[in-house]
């Protein structure tokens, strides 16, 4: 994402979703983005309630399609 993308979903945030405070993306151990909303700073321990479900949710899923999608191209699956 380029720097103009990550201040637009910045302000669109702040915009429109009052209850979102944090947000972090880690990728194979790195850092790639991080921002905070609504007074909150990044070390701020925040509760998830039931987001942990759609996170895994949404993890599983695009593993089971890349899996799926590997199998296909050895001709193992349809």
């Amino acid at each position: 994402m380029s720097k103009f993308d990550l201040d637009v979903l910045h302000q669109t945030i702040s915009d429109t979703q009052s209850n979102i405070c944090q947000a972090v993306i880690v990728k194979e151990g790195k850092l790639i983005y991080a921002d905070t909303w609504n007074g909150y700073s990044i070390n701020d321990t925040v509760h998830i309630a039931s987001a942990t479900k759609s996170v895994v949710a949404l993890s599983e899923g695009s593993q089971n399609r890349f899996l799926k999608h590997r199998a296909v191209q050895r001709n193992f699956a349809e």
